[in-house]
């Protein structure tokens, strides 16, 4: 199956805890067709498992989401005129993993604010 999205480009900055990441989303994708048929939308775990694949990759460090105190979904992503997402991830690594802060916008519209903590593995 191909993948949900492609990376398009991203700059990790380990000094302020950051990481911005353009990502460009698969309109083929599978779950498109289900979420919903006659109106595809990005669904909102996948925006969240998007944070920790993004984190995942970029740090080396394998994340499991332990707690999400905060989840505003603000925009539907529609994948037919949201292609190009843009993610924005603050992190702070502590003893008991990673507290998050992330921003998804499309086309300068925020799609998604999230507070998240996340367990290393």
């Amino acid at each position: 199956m191909a993948a949900l999205y492609t990376i398009v480009n991203k700059n990790l900055d380990k000094a302020q805890h950051k990481l911005d990441a353009n990502v460009e989303l698969n309109i083929d994708h599978d779950i498109f067709k289900g979420h919903f048929p006659s109106q595809p939308v990005l669904p909102g775990v996948c925006q969240v498992q998007m944070v920790e694949q993004l984190l995942s990759a970029e740090t080396g460090m394998m994340l499991k989401l332990d707690a999400a105190s905060n989840i505003k979904y603000l925009k539907m992503v529609d994948p037919h005129t949201d292609t190009l997402l843009n993610f924005s991830i603050n992190f702070q690594v502590n003893e008991a993993g990673l507290k998050v802060t992330a921003l998804l916008k499309s086309q300068e519209e925020v799609c998604m604010k999230a507070k998240l903590n996340f367990k290393i593995l």
